[in-house]
């Protein structure tokens, strides 16, 4: 499916449960995106359109930071601090 056949809701719904997946937080993912938190919640909640160059953009970015979040959980895990 691409992503000019979803709906603004449907893009920001899938982006909101991949980050929360991930254990990302808002501020975080926001960060990562070079967005402003307040425009990612607008586009998390289908009130603002994500570009596709926001997206390809924050590829590398958004890999990277989930990269890191496992292995910190790997860490946790291993130490038996969790």
């Amino acid at each position: 499916m691409w992503l000019d056949e979803l709906s603004f809701h449907d893009v920001g719904e899938r982006l909101r449960l991949a980050r929360e997946t991930a254990g990302i937080t808002q501020a975080d993912a926001a960060t990562f995106l070079n967005v402003a938190r307040t425009t990612l919640l607008a586009i998390e909640k289908g009130q603002r359109r994500v570009r596709p160059d926001e997206l390809r953009q924050s590829a590398p970015s958004c890999r990277a930071m989930c990269v890191s979040k496992r292995k910190t959980m790997q860490r946790s895990f291993a130490s038996g601090s969790v």
